[in-house]
């Protein structure tokens, strides 16, 4: 086997990881094709992750030790750069990756032509018992940005053409979110990705990893970029509908009832109005994602008028949707 000139490059951050990283490293060892590097980049950590990473012996390892600790996208950038792969795949350093992931993604990959595909995960905790499923979300490779739009992309899964990369030269950034950023940006250049259904990764869960620790700030960071989102299509809202905007993403039916509906619908219509003249994002796959919002709100929140029915009713064409008035007494009277 010519390790020389590898199939993947698996890039795999760590930092103080002592209590996972055996078991994350071993999945990756031990998965059912063998011609890729594992890149570890050791960012400064304290505990003992140097002496879990040096005691493997396998020539697919290949250690960066950062002297300090530059952040996840300063060492992400740093794996990426040394990459040697066709292709390059993400592992964190608490997760566990099913035995055949990489040799279903490149599958997938090829046969979708590809430039990205991510999979479904499960959450697991300390332990490595079940927590729970993840909602796996469908969507066609045009849709990729309108996707982004109202999701992400799980990183922690995603097997990649390296080519692309290198021909759209996009780093991480130091931010808070910065898997989110980087995925959007890839969009933005048209990005084509896919979503397997299979969950091929096991998510650690708990509050002290780094999602856990710092969720707020990524979530806040997230919400920044989403806004910065509509600047392409012209789109520059107030603070009220910066915060309709945010809630009707997040489908937070919750927060969404502190507002008239009339503006949570005007607001989907000025969204569509505006990306038909720039077209920007997938229309179709737009409108689905907001009429199943619009319709969750007509369903859910206790304070749904008769009038607020009827407006859903005057808009629906917009959504390409035909309400009957059958369709219209079924929300009224069993909506909420």
């Amino acid at each position: 086997m010519n390790y020389s000139k590898p199939k993947i490059s698996v890039i795999m951050p760590v930092f103080n990881a002592e209590l996972f990283l055996k078991k994350s490293i071993d999945s990756i060892l031990n998965q059912t094709i063998d011609n890729f590097e594992l890149i570890i980049i050791n960012d400064g950590s304290t505990d003992n992750t140097l002496n879990i990473i040096k005691s493997y012996n396998d020539k697919r390892i290949k250690i960066v030790n950062n002297q300090i600790n530059i952040g996840i996208s300063g060492s992400l950038n740093k794996g990426k750069a040394l990459a040697a792969g066709e292709y390059l795949a993400r592992q964190d350093a608490d997760d566990i990756s099913e035995p055949n992931r990489f040799l279903l993604q490149l599958k997938y990959l090829d046969d979708n032509n590809l430039d990205l595909v991510d999979t479904n995960i499960v959450f697991i905790d300390q332990e490595d018992n079940y927590i729970q499923d993840y909602a796996s979300r469908f969507y066609a490779p045009n849709q990729t940005l309108s996707h982004l739009f109202f999701y992400e992309i799980n990183h922690e899964t995603i097997l990649c053409k390296r080519k692309f990369l290198e021909l759209n030269k996009i780093d991480y950034q130091n931010r808070p979110a910065e898997d989110y950023d980087y995925f959007l940006n890839l969009a933005l250049l048209g990005m084509k990705s896919g979503h397997m259904i299979e969950p091929l990764v096991k998510v650690r869960k708990y509050e002290e990893s780094l999602c856990g620790s710092n969720w707020l700030n990524i979530k806040n960071d997230i919400n920044e970029r989403r806004l910065n989102l509509l600047n392409e299509i012209k789109l520059r809202p107030n603070i009220k509908l910066q915060k309709i905007h945010i809630a009707l993403v997040d489908q937070n039916i919750s927060d969404l009832s502190n507002y008239k509906f009339i503006d949570i619908i005007n607001w989907c219509n000025s969204i569509l109005e505006s990306n038909s003249q720039f077209n920007i994002f997938n229309d179709k796959y737009m409108k689905k994602e907001f009429y199943s919002r619009l319709l969750k709100v007509i369903k859910f929140n206790i304070k749904t008028r008769i009038k607020d029915i009827f407006y859903l009713w005057k808009y629906s064409y917009i959504y390409d949707k035909s309400l009957s008035l059958r369709d219209l007494f079924y929300l009224y009277r069993y909506g909420k």
